[in-house]
């Protein structure tokens, strides 16, 4: 029967035994919007893929939306929520279309969402402003916590990974070339730029400090008679190693000239 197996999907898979107490209703607990559907036969990564494109056209505040995905019958379930605390409510309504619900009512501040069993899944209506219903007792935003529709700070994350793959390939040589180094923060500066002109929002201060371009300062500071061993992001904050420099080991840094000087009847360049 399909209530049964609505049933044992909402009070076994997604852990629900019991009706739960439902969150405060009011506009501080709850989603502006909230949809869902059921998509019988499709693959996980098309049902994404479609919920994302959902979201990008029918939402507005990105930043602030939250997205899951569920297992139900021969499909997927998904829902898609702008604000809110962002926990799945899915769970909960199929738990009560196994308890015997006819429907059930997800609420939100502004239009409430309707959920009916049909067959192994559900149908789903979004009510209009004026048609606010009393929340179904035990069905709300209950269950483990959705997915954030967008990650702050990607494109920053891609120029650190970037940053730190090339720090990592100096470091192990045990040998850094200011020139290099400079040409290195050039460009990452520059990506940095054409990522805030297309509209990233830029980190703040502490965001950046976690970057191995914050460390630029401290590597080119290390003495002569050292170098630098390793370094580490732990706990928050940079681990800078430093170990001295083998006594018989160049100096890279000194002048190119004191290892191969001109020979002395060559006549100086102009």
């Amino acid at each position: 029967m399909p209530r049964t197996f609505l049933a044992k999907l909402g009070a076994m898979a997604f852990g629900i035994t019991r009706p739960s107490v439902r969150p405060k209703d009011d506009a501080t607990s709850l989603p502006v919007v909230a949809l869902a559907g059921w998509m019988p036969g499709a693959a996980r990564q098309d049902v994404v893929a479609y919920v994302k494109g959902v979201a990008e056209e029918e939402l507005t505040a990105h930043d602030a939306c939250w997205w899951a995905v569920h297992k139900v019958g021969d499909g997927w379930a998904w829902e898609l929520h702008e604000g809110g605390p962002g926990r799945a409510f899915i769970p909960s309504a199929l738990a009560a279309f196994g308890r015997g619900a006819e429907s059930v009512i997800v609420p939100t501040a502004t239009r409430d969402l309707q959920l009916k069993p049909k067959g192994d899944g559900f149908e789903d209506l979004l009510l209009t402003e004026s048609d606010r219903r009393n929340p179904t007792e035990g069905v709300g935003y209950l269950g483990k916590r959705c997915q954030p529709l967008r990650t702050r700070g990607v494109a920053f994350a891609v120029l650190g990974a970037v940053a730190l793959s090339a720090g990592i390939a100096v470091l192990a040589a045990g040998v850094f070339h200011r020139e290099a180094l400079h040409a290195e923060a050039t460009r990452v500066h520059g990506r940095a730029v054409a990522a805030r002109d297309a509209g990233v929002k830029p980190l703040g201060p502490a965001e950046m400090a976690k970057l191995p371009l914050s460390r630029l300062a401290t590597v080119l500071a290390v003495p002569e008679d050292q170098f630098l061993e390793a370094l580490v992001f732990k706990d928050g904050k940079w681990e800078v190693r430093l170990a001295a420099r083998p006594k018989d080991a160049p100096n890279t840094d000194v002048d190119a000239k004191q290892h191969h000087p001109a020979p002395k009847n060559s006549a100086p360049k102009k």
